[in-house]
């Protein structure tokens, strides 16, 4: 997904902010000094409190991501927030990125793996931040 974005959003921008757009390589802005700021991000203000709460109640709490393991593993890491994951799950597991149900499919393995330690299945939740990624969860069950 990493390399996906990597060629395609440089071209996205392009053709969003040029008034006569031209797609040679030669004229794909440089994106490095925005993406190597991400690892650098911190998380969105109530989220560690949201999993603590989670977890004080037993609740597992697994990310699925559309971008690399490590990489997502390396955003929680950096915001001090491990203790509080069960799992992290990349869609490059399952060879699809979202919106595909196999990436929801692999969603349900992961949530069995754990729920299977812990004595049975349980309720499940999906929270995202974007409504394309909860409807594909619902249609994908």
């Amino acid at each position: 997904m990493a390399q996906i974005l990597k060629l395609s959003l440089p071209r996205a921008i392009t053709l969003a902010l040029a008034r006569k757009p031209s797609l040679t390589d030669q004229s794909l802005p440089d994106l490095s000094p925005v993406t190597s700021q991400l690892a650098h991000l911190t998380p969105q203000p109530g989220l560690e409190e949201c999993w603590k709460t989670l977890k004080d109640a037993e609740a597992d709490v697994l990310v699925i991501t559309n971008g690399a393991k490590k990489t997502t593993q390396g955003y929680i890491d950096h915001a001090g927030l491990e203790a509080l994951v069960d799992d992290v799950r990349s869609c490059d597991e399952v060879g699809y990125a979202k919106p595909f149900a196999q990436v929801y499919e692999g969603a349900h393995k992961a949530c069995e793996q754990v729920e299977g330690k812990n004595g049975g299945k349980a309720e499940r939740w999906f929270v995202a931040a974007h409504l394309w990624d909860l409807a594909a969860a619902k249609k994908a069950g």
